[in-house]
């Protein structure tokens, strides 16, 4: 059997790590989930970091997706589509409750806490997540369902 490369046992282990932060959440708020997955895709962030990225999969957005990609720096160019790394999908309720927008701000207080921690790319990421209104209006609402898988 041919041994894993070393990106892929990485990624791996922060997924494990990931996984477990994860299953930690009593409730699932999304500002909680991109907490921990920032918070997990970090610790890499000298090793490899390649790309984060915070989507919405449905025209209703009741399903988020959020996704780190990593790249062993001693390999050759990367290609994108090669990259290995770990989603984490979040599925909303249906209805999603209007937030006030003094509550958006206070609540993306813990993001702003990241950029100043991580700096580089977390900082560019955290910074795109806090102009991003679609994400600050879900950011304090409970998920239904919270999965994270190997990419």
């Amino acid at each position: 059997m041919e041994p894993l490369p070393a990106t892929r046992v990485h990624v791996e282990a922060l997924h494990s790590r990931l996984c477990l932060r994860l299953a930690e959440l009593h409730r699932p708020l999304v500002a909680d989930v991109m907490r921990v997955f920032l918070e997990v895709s970090s610790l890499a962030k000298e090793q490899g970091l390649w790309s984060l990225e915070f989507a919405f999969d449905d025209d209703d957005t009741r399903a988020a997706r959020m996704e780190a990609r990593f790249w062993d720096p001693r390999d050759a160019a990367p290609v994108a589509a090669e990259l290995e790394g770990y989603e984490v999908q979040l599925v909303m309720p249906r209805l999603i409750p209007v937030t006030p927008v003094a509550d958006r701000k206070k609540a993306a207080d813990h993001v702003l806490v990241m950029a100043a921690a991580h700096g580089g790319l977390v900082a560019r990421f955290v910074q795109a997540l806090t102009d991003l209104g679609a994400y600050r209006a879900v950011e304090p609402i409970e998920a239904l369902s919270v999965e994270a898988h190997l990419l």
